[in-house]
C-alpha cells in the first residue's frame, strides 16, 4: 500500500517556550534545595529578626537562635530566650523549640503574623536566679502545647507538660490585646527571699516520692496577659495515687481549688493513708496577706516533728494512734506584716516518750505572734492526771497546774533542776499539786509562784513518810516548802525548808520534830544524815533544826540541831554500843565539821557528857570526842567490853580521843579512870590476887577494895597505864602494863604492898610480891614475876593453884 504523505508542516519551537520549560525546571529544582537549606542552614537573620518580632510583645522580647523549615511540622524556632522589658532586661524562660504557623496572607505581603504555636516534647527552662547557685531555674520537661492566637486572643487549646514528676494539663482563654501595653511596671530583680522560697518548694517537691502513675495536676486558665492581675485559675485539680514524703505516707492526694484577682480558694485538700487522714480548705489573699485554712483530720506526730527539725523529740515520742487535730489559721493584714494566728483543739488516745507512758492528752489551743496558749490541756497517765492552763511566747511564761500524778511520770516534761528534785523522790500514794507560775520563760531560775502540795506514802533518797502538807512558794530561784507538817506513824515533823538552786542551798526554818534525826535530814542532805546517824535513838527525840546546808559546796554548811532524847540512845565506841539513858544534845555543822555537844546524858546508872568533832571532809574523815562520865555502873561496863558482869562499884573517868572514820583501830587517847564502892578485887582481873594476898597478909584478900584509880592512854587497840592503884585496908597494890581492845588480852604487872606493921616486915621483900598476867580479863593467868611460885609454896605464901603460870601465856 503506497504511503501516505502528509501536508503538515514540521512544528517550530519557539523562545518563550523554551524559558517556561526553563523556569518550570528551576521551581521543580529549586524549591527542594531552598527548602533543604532553610531546614539545614535555616532562615537569615532578618527572617529570625522579623519572627521574634512577631513572637514578642510590649512586656517581653524574644531572641531565636535558629529559624529552621521541617517539612512535616513548618516552621521550627530553636534556642527561644524571653526576656521581661525591664533594666536591665531579666529572662525569663529558656525554650528549646518551637513550631511556629505563619498567617500566610501576611506572610505574601513580607509580613509575619503568627497564627498557631505547637510545641511537641520542648523542654522550658523558667530562670529565678542569676547567683551561680543550684538550682537557678524550673525545669518544664515533655512539652506539649497547641495556642492559637486570632482577633486579639489567644488561645491554649491543650498544653501538658511534667514538672517534678507531676503531669500538669493547661487549658483556657487569655486575652493578648494587640499593641497592649502591661497594666503595672515590670516586677524588679528576684529578691533573696523569692529565690530561697522557689529553691525550698522546689527542694520539698524533690523529696516527695511519687507512686505510678504520674499525680495530675489540671489548671483551668482565663484573663488578659496585658493584665496579669486579671489573669485567673477558674479550676485547679491535683489527683495523686501513692505519696510519701521523708516519712508522711499516704495512699490517695486530692485538690480542689481556684485562682482569681490575686487570691487562692482552697476548696478541698483531702489526703489519707498510713500517716493518717487530713482535710483542709481556705481562702488567701495574696494581695492583702489575709486568708485562713481550716484544718482537720488525725496525722502521724513524728514526721512533723521531723519536717519541723525536732529530729530529737521525733525519736523519743510515739503514738498509739496519729494525734486528732482541729485547726484554723487566720492572718489578719497589718501595716508591715500580716498577723498569724491559730486556734484549734487536739487530742491523742495515747503515747510513750522515752520511758513515760500517758493514756490520753487533749487541749485547746490558740497561737499568735508567737504566743501560745494552752486551755484545758489534760494528761493522763497510770498514776494519776495534770491539769492545765498554759500561755508562753517571747520573754513570757505562765502556767497554772493542777496534778495528781507521779511526777517521775512526766519527767521529760520539766527542766534540769527540777529533774533533779524529782528523780530523789518515791511515791506510793501520788502527790496532789496546785500551782501558779510566771516569769520570763519556762526555767525555774525565771519563775516565781505560789501553791500547794498534798504527799501520801513518799520517800526522799529512801526515807519514807506517811503523809505530808505543805505551801510551796518559788521565787528567786528557789523552791520554798511553808508551813510544812509531815506525819509518819504517830509522829511529826513541822517547819520549813528551802531548796535554793540559785545558791545552791538548803536552808531549814524553825523544824519541829520527834521523828527519827537521819530520816528527817535524809530530805536535807545524805551528807549530814549519815554524820547523824551514828546516834542510834530508842525513841523518838524531839529535834529542832535551823540553818543552812550546802548541796554542792560543804563551805556553806552552818546547821544547829538542838536533840532532846528521854528515850536515849545507842552509840558505838570501841566497837562496842554504849547505851545512853535521857540525853540533851546540840549538834553543829559548820563548813565540813560536825561539832556535837552532849550537855547531859544518862549511862548505866551514872551521867556522862560529849563534846565530839567529826570532819566529813574526804581527805580528812577524822573523829575526836572528850568524854566525862560520873558514877557509872562498873559491872556493866566490864561485861559490855570484856564479857565479865560480876564485878562490882562505880566509875567515874575522864576521856579525850583522835581517830579515824574509816579505822577505828587508830585511835589515840588518853584519860583517868576512878572504880570506888565495890569489892575491886572480885573482878576477874585481879580475883586470883585474893587468894595470894590472904596468904601474904593473912585476912586482907578477903576484904574489900573499895577504890582503884588509874590513868591511862589508848594507842595501837591497846589500853597501857603506868599507875594503876588499887586500895583495901590493909594493903595497897600498884600496877602497869596493858589489856587489848576489845579482846581483853593482858600484859600486867602488880606489886603487892601491905600497909601497917606486915608492911614494914615485907618491905626488904616487896620486890619478891610482884606478879605479873599474860592471860585475858576473862581469863586471868597471874604468876610471880622475879622467883618461881615453888619458893613461895615452901614458905606457905604462894598463890596456890591460881598462880600457876600458864604455859600459853608470855612471858615478861
Amino acid at each position: 500500500m503506497p504511503a501516505i504523505k502528509s501536508d503538515t508542516p514540521p512544528t517550530v519551537r519557539r523562545p518563550s517556550q523554551f524559558f517556561l520549560t526553563l523556569a518550570a525546571t528551576a521551581v521543580l529544582l529549586g524549591v527542594p534545595v531552598l527548602l533543604a537549606y532553610v531546614q539545614f542552614v535555616g532562615f537569615s537573620a532578618e527572617w529570625r529578626a522579623k519572627v521574634a518580632r512577631a513572637l514578642s510583645g510590649p512586656a517581653f522580647t524574644v531572641e531565636i537562635g535558629r529559624l529552621t523549615f521541617h517539612p512535616f511540622e513548618g516552621i521550627v524556632a530553636e534556642g527561644l530566650n524571653l526576656y521581661r522589658v525591664a533594666t536591665p532586661p531579666r529572662q525569663v524562660a529558656q525554650i528549646d523549640q518551637l513550631v511556629i504557623s505563619p498567617n500566610l496572607s501576611e506572610l505574601l505581603h513580607g509580613r509575619v503574623s503568627i497564627d498557631r504555636l505547637n510545641l511537641e516534647n520542648a523542654s522550658i527552662a523558667i530562670p529565678f536566679a542569676s547567683d551561680g547557685v543550684q538550682p537557678d531555674a524550673i525545669l518544664l520537661r515533655d512539652l506539649r502545647a497547641e495556642i492559637w492566637s486570632g482577633n486579639g486572643q489567644v488561645t491554649i487549646s491543650h498544653a501538658e507538660c511534667v514538672m517534678q514528676d507531676i503531669h500538669v494539663t493547661l487549658h483556657g482563654h487569655l486575652l493578648l490585646p494587640a499593641g497592649g501595653g502591661m497594666s503595672r511596671p515590670a516586677a524588679p530583680a528576684h529578691s533573696d527571699s523569692r529565690v530561697a522560697l522557689i529553691r525550698s518548694v522546689l527542694a520539698a517537691l524533690g523529696r516527695i516520692e511519687f507512686s505510678a502513675p504520674k499525680p495530675e495536676l489540671d489548671i483551668q486558665l482565663s484573663g488578659n496577659i496585658a493584665q496579669p492581675e486579671t489573669i485567673s485559675a477558674d479550676s485547679v485539680t491535683l489527683r495523686a495515687g501513692g505519696v510519701r514524703y521523708d516519712q508522711l505516707s499516704f495512699d490517695h492526694v486530692n485538690l480542689s481549688a481556684s485562682y482569681a484577682n490575686r487570691a487562692v480558694l482552697l476548696s478541698s485538700l483531702r489526703a489519707a493513708g498510713k500517716s493518717g487522714s487530713m482535710q483542709i480548705g481556705g481562702a488567701w489573699d495574696f494581695a492583702t496577706g489575709g486568708g485562713h485554712l481550716d484544718a482537720s483530720g488525725g496525722l502521724a506526730f513524728a514526721p512533723l516533728l521531723r519536717l519541723a527539725g525536732r529530729t530529737d523529740l521525733a525519736t523519743r515520742i510515739a503514738f498509739d494512734h496519729p494525734p486528732r487535730i482541729e485547726a484554723t489559721l487566720t492572718a489578719t493584714p497589718g501595716a508591715s506584716r500580716p498577723s498569724i494566728s491559730l486556734i484549734g483543739q487536739t487530742s491523742t488516745a495515747g503515747f510513750r516518750l522515752k520511758g513515760i507512758r500517758a493514756r490520753s492528752f487533749a487541749t485547746r489551743f490558740a497561737w499568735k505572734d508567737g504566743r501560745l496558749f494552752l486551755q484545758d490541756a489534760e494528761l493522763q497517765a497510770r498514776t494519776g492526771g495534770m491539769h492545765a492552763q498554759l500561755l508562753m511566747g517571747p520573754g513570757e511564761f505562765r502556767l497554772k497546774l493542777d496534778s495528781d500524778a507521779d511526777p517521775a511520770e512526766f519527767i521529760e516534761l520539766f527542766g534540769p533542776n527540777e529533774q533533779t528534785i524529782i528523780r530523789l523522790l518515791e511515791f506510793k500514794d501520788s502527790p496532789k499539786l496546785t500551782i501558779k507560775l510566771s516569769g520570763t520563760r519556762p526555767s525555774l531560775d525565771a519563775l516565781a509562784g505560789e501553791g500547794h502540795i498534798t504527799l501520801g506514802r513518799s520517800a526522799m533518797r529512801g526515807s519514807w513518810i506517811d503523809s505530808g502538807v505543805s505551801d510551796v512558794l518559788v521565787a528567786d530561784r528557789a523552791i520554798a516548802y511553808k508551813n510544812l507538817s509531815i506525819k509518819k506513824g504517830p509522829l511529826r515533823a513541822t517547819g520549813s525548808f528551802t531548796y535554793d538552786f540559785g545558791r545552791h542551798q538548803v536552808r531549814l526554818d524553825g523544824i519541829h520534830s520527834n521523828l527519827n534525826p537521819p530520816d528527817v535530814l535524809m530530805w536535807v542532805d545524805p551528807r549530814i544524815s549519815a554524820t547523824v546517824a551514828v546516834y542510834r535513838f530508842r525513841s523518838p527525840p524531839a529535834v529542832r533544826a535551823d540553818g543552812i546546808a550546802g548541796m554542792q559546796d560543804p563551805q556553806q554548811n552552818d546547821l544547829r540541831i538542838q536533840v532532846d532524847a528521854p528515850g536515849g540512845l545507842t552509840y558505838t565506841l570501841l566497837n562496842r554500843d554504849l547505851v545512853f539513858g535521857d540525853t540533851q544534845a546540840t549538834v553543829l555543822l559548820k563548813g565540813q565539821q560536825v561539832l556535837a555537844d552532849v550537855r547531859r546524858a544518862a549511862l548505866y546508872g551514872g551521867e556522862a557528857a560529849v563534846t565530839a568533832k567529826v570532819s566529813t571532809a574526804p581527805d580528812d574523815p577524822s573523829f575526836s570526842a572528850k568524854i566525862a562520865v560520873d558514877r557509872i555502873d562498873f559491872p556493866s561496863l566490864t561485861k559490855l567490853y570484856f564479857g565479865y558482869a560480876k564485878s562490882e562499884g562505880v566509875m567515874s573517868g575522864r576521856y579525850a580521843f583522835d581517830s579515824s572514820l574509816r579505822d577505828a583501830s587508830k585511835m589515840r587517847g588518853s584519860g583517868s579512870i576512878r572504880v570506888e564502892d565495890g569489892h575491886v578485887l572480885a573482878i576477874p582481873l585481879f580475883g586470883p590476887l585474893s587468894s595470894i594476898i590472904s596468904t601474904i597478909i593473912p585476912g586482907a584478900g578477903h576484904e574489900s577494895a573499895r577504890l582503884a584509880t588509874a590513868d591511862f592512854t589508848i594507842a595501837d587497840q591497846l589500853i597501857r597505864t603506868k599507875n594503876l592503884d588499887i586500895s583495901g585496908s590493909g594493903f595497897e597494890l600498884f600496877g602497869d602494863g596493858s589489856v587489848g581492845i576489845p579482846g581483853g588480852q593482858m600484859d600486867l604487872t602488880v606489886r603487892i604492898n601491905a600497909r601497917g606493921i606486915p608492911g614494914l616486915v615485907l618491905f626488904p621483900v616487896s620486890k619478891l610480891l610482884e606478879y605479873v598476867s599474860t592471860g585475858t580479863i576473862s581469863n586471868p593467868q597471874w604468876r610471880p614475876k622475879v622467883i618461881p611460885h615453888e619458893f613461895f609454896d615452901v614458905l606457905g605464901i604462894g598463890g596456890g593453884d591460881a598462880a600457876k603460870p600458864s604455859n600459853s601465856g608470855k612471858t615478861r
